[in-house]
């Protein structure tokens, strides 16, 4: 009997080795190919969704660059910089300051997609500000304008040559 036992024992642990080994290398080799296929997938969704937002991006900031080169055409702000360039403080430095103003306005109004619409002079004073949010877009009153020197995108927007644009940083 005790031979039977024995010679069952090594049927059976023959069986389980021949049988479980072969079990858990092709478990262990598919649970490796899933991981990758997966991780693969994964990536080409994330690199989709990268390019997607990327595209966006570079949407808006064409956008962008259209919005300013705008206003920077704009007659009201033309003749907003000539008077000042004459005399600060003239009637006609005032009048040409109201007529930027109301061409800020409803240009921030059909925009909508930026908080705060600003003409700021060579010193980084504002001059004009607009600001929009969810109750709507209003002209800032001029006591309340601030100074935005020191402040990178002024300190990296004033030293351009005319006409040239910056590589944006963001922080």
């Amino acid at each position: 009997m005790k031979l039977y036992h024995r010679i069952g024992f090594k049927l059976v642990a023959g069986f389980l080795i021949v049988a479980l080994i072969p079990a858990l290398l092709v478990g262990q080799y598919s649970i490796y190919i899933s991981s990758r296929s997966l991780l693969n997938q994964e990536l080409n969704a994330q690199e989709h969704l990268v390019a997607g937002q990327a595209r966006e991006i570079e949407a808006f900031l064409s956008s962008a660059k259209g919005d300013v080169e705008f206003l920077s055409q704009s007659a009201p702000i033309r003749a907003l910089l000539r008077a000042r360039a004459e005399d600060a403080d003239s009637d006609a430095t005032i009048a040409a300051l109201q007529s930027a103003q109301q061409e800020f306005m409803p240009f921030a109004v059909s925009r909508q997609i930026y908080y705060q619409v600003r003409y700021l002079d060579e010193t980084g004073q504002e001059i004009i500000r607009v600001d929009t949010d969810a109750s709507g877009s209003r002209i800032i009153p001029q006591e309340k304008l601030q100074n935005k020197s020191g402040r990178y995108y002024f300190d990296d927007a004033v030293v351009l040559p005319r006409g040239r644009s910056s590589s944006l940083r963001w922080t």
